[in-house]
């Protein structure tokens, strides 16, 4: 039987469900992190299959030779027996769950189905059209639920509560699998605001001013670009200007020049917004850079 890392942190709560007495579904994991955090080792599931849903952020993932860039409210589903993770990415700021379940052998149950229900449920997600694709709501709201009824010191009332709740999952992301396509798509509005940053990276940036030019209002604004974008504006700014930085440190004379002139307040501020967005310090990350 395949070890999992069920380590618990500040930032990661891993539930077992072995400890409830489920034989096929094996953890429900979540993180919620504020930095980045080294990227995992590549690995598999044996017969296992891995549901993962990005809550809030962004989070590149890599499935055999193939790469993932999934936003806020995305589904990726990993199928068993196959090589995955960030890749050379490392886990991004955000907030992440994951499922994993062991495909039943024949004649053998999941969760209270017959063997043929099992078996269908299987096949769904063996079967899927599209590995990747924009979840819903209702399934972020299924995986919080499953955290609150999860209680090994109550093992036969949880374990009730989470059959439910698990067999509810898998069918509601089923469901999304067929109707909702990763939307990559982004209006009008919110395009002008992303090519206006881009173009004015080196000056004020204030959120009024984008929701002025994608003529609405500041809420408004704010939700349609997290809705749309995956991560809400000031971050989206912030990320832009740590790239510009990476691509550009080497045409000025200091880390303190390069962050005013990106707008920070000081080099201090500069180097715990970098650090936050790639694990490393400037200093630390541009002396690599030149000696690469």
């Amino acid at each position: 039987m395949e070890e999992f890392n069920k380590k618990q942190t500040k930032d990661r709560t891993i539930l077992d469900l072995e400890r409830l007495g489920f034989n096929n579904f094996l953890v429900v994991g979540h993180y919620n992190s504020r930095s980045v955090m080294k990227n995992p080792d590549m690995h598999l599931h044996a017969g296992m299959v891995k549901i993962i849903y990005l809550a809030r952020g962004y989070q590149y993932y890599k499935i055999a030779d193939r790469e993932y860039m999934l936003k806020g409210g995305d589904v990726l589903v990993i199928p068993p027996d196959t090589i995955h993770g960030t890749g050379i990415h490392p886990e991004d700021i955000g907030s992440l769950y994951w499922v994993v379940f062991r495909i039943p052998s024949k004649k053998k149950r999941l969760l209270n189905l017959t063997p043929s229900e099992s078996l269908y449920i299987a096949r769904q997600f063996l079967n899927l059209g599209f590995r990747h694709f924009k979840g819903n709501v209702k399934i972020g709201a299924t995986l919080a639920k499953i955290f609150e009824f999860y209680d090994p010191e109550q093992k036969t009332k949880s374990k009730v509560h989470l059959t439910n709740l698990l067999l509810q999952f898998v069918l509601e992301v089923i469901d999304a699998s067929k109707w909702n396509r990763p939307d990559n798509s982004t209006s009008r509005e919110i395009v002008r605001v992303i090519e206006y940053i881009d173009d004015h990276l080196l000056e004020d940036l204030s959120i009024e001013n984008l929701a002025d030019l994608s003529n609405l209002s500041t809420s408004r604004f704010k939700h349609r670009f997290k809705k749309e974008v995956g991560i809400p504006p000031g971050e989206f700014i912030a990320r832009k200007k740590i790239a510009f930085a990476k691509d550009h440190y080497r045409q000025y004379k200091s880390i303190q020049s390069l962050a005013f002139s990106l707008g920070f307040s000081s080099s201090n501020y500069f180097a715990s917004v970098f650090k936050k967005f790639t694990g490393s310090t400037p200093s630390d990350y541009f002396m690599k850079q030149k000696e690469g």
